[in-house]
């Protein structure tokens, strides 16, 4: 059952014209990609970028703790960078991105849809919603996802 607010969010996204176009800055010819001003990062760079396995990013894209899709020429799956963040004992990945996931998730969308959300522009928020998830603003956030359901 699609709910009122995902089938709003989708339409609006849908009709608006930066997601008709695909973006003349968009960069396929490395592994590593930029869209606008999001980086994005293949499987394999993601997990160099962690300091793990590829086959670890894997599961944690099935397990729900990270969000991806597939983009380029290629169509490989990526991520965006952004999902990662400076911790104390090294790069990790954003801890509050996963309970924001689920919170989408609950509220119908999948991964494409929820990574829109996550990487538009949000104006009650005055960021994208993961700007504002890296910036500490997770319960503002959360409180905007929740509204979805």
């Amino acid at each position: 059952m699609t709910r009122p607010r995902y089938a709003e969010f989708m339409s609006e996204a849908q009709s608006s014209p930066e997601s008709a176009q695909p973006d003349p800055g968009l960069q396929t010819d490395s592994a590593t990609q930029t869209d606008g001003d999001q980086e994005w990062l293949t499987v394999p760079d993601f997990a160099d970028a962690l300091g793990v396995t590829p086959t670890h990013v894997r599961e944690l894209i099935r397990e729900g703790v990270l969000a991806a899709r597939r983009r380029g020429e290629r169509s490989t799956v990526q991520l965006p960078a952004a999902f990662i963040v400076e911790g104390d004992d090294g790069p990790e990945v954003l801890h509050t991105l996963r309970g924001t996931l689920t919170l989408l998730r609950d509220a119908g969308f999948d991964d494409e849809a929820a990574l829109d959300w996550l990487l538009a522009h949000d104006d009650e928020l005055e960021a994208t919603p993961l700007d504002a998830l890296r910036s500490g603003k997770r319960a503002h956030v959360r409180r905007v996802a929740q509204a979805l359901l």
